[in-house]
């Protein structure tokens, strides 16, 4: 069943949201989808630090209405990073977002996502970065109005394994 507009909200992250932020990024599905390895509990903590403490790091809850309850599905995150677009390397404020498993193909990310961008963070241009294979997520940047500028291999890291990438950008 798909949701409604009002069947998405976006709420501050609090200090109780860690274990949720950390179980989400530790589903394999998710993992595989995005082409990402699961941070290590150091890394994880890191992270969280990051997120929690950082000026450059807005992060959201997603929650979604599964008929009358809330639940805390997933998040939003936008940031500042140093990554080569066609050749040229500079700082660019990207987003990236994860969503719980069990709320897959419901279309709550597209709403939430949008919100974000509308309500939350409108600086511009905005970047992403997805696996070429991972489709669902290029439709729901695209839908939220993202254009492909680049498709590249990009090397294995600590965190990402080698693979194709898909570029995108929100014009300001």
């Amino acid at each position: 069943m798909k949701c409604g507009i009002d069947d998405v909200r976006l709420s501050f992250v609090a200090d109780g949201d860690r274990d949720l932020i950390r179980s989400i990024e530790d589903e394999p599905a998710g993992n595989a989808m995005a082409n990402v390895l699961p941070r290590s509990a150091g890394a994880f903590d890191r992270h969280w630090v990051r997120i929690m403490t950082s000026p450059t790091v807005v992060t959201r809850i997603v929650e979604v209405r599964d008929g009358n309850a809330w639940h805390r599905a997933g998040f939003v995150t936008s940031f500042l990073t140093s990554f080569p677009v066609r050749g040229e390397s500079s700082e660019r404020r990207c987003v990236g977002y994860r969503l719980g498993e069990r709320w897959w193909g419901r279309g709550f990310m597209r709403i939430a996502l949008g919100r974000f961008l509308e309500d939350v963070v409108c600086e511009r241009p905005l970047w992403a970065v997805t696996a070429a294979e991972n489709i669902a997520s290029q439709r729901v940047l695209s839908r939220c109005g993202f254009d492909v500028i680049d498709r590249r291999w990009t090397p294995a890291t600590g965190r990402y394994p080698a693979g194709d990438e898909v570029v995108v950008w929100l014009e300001g």
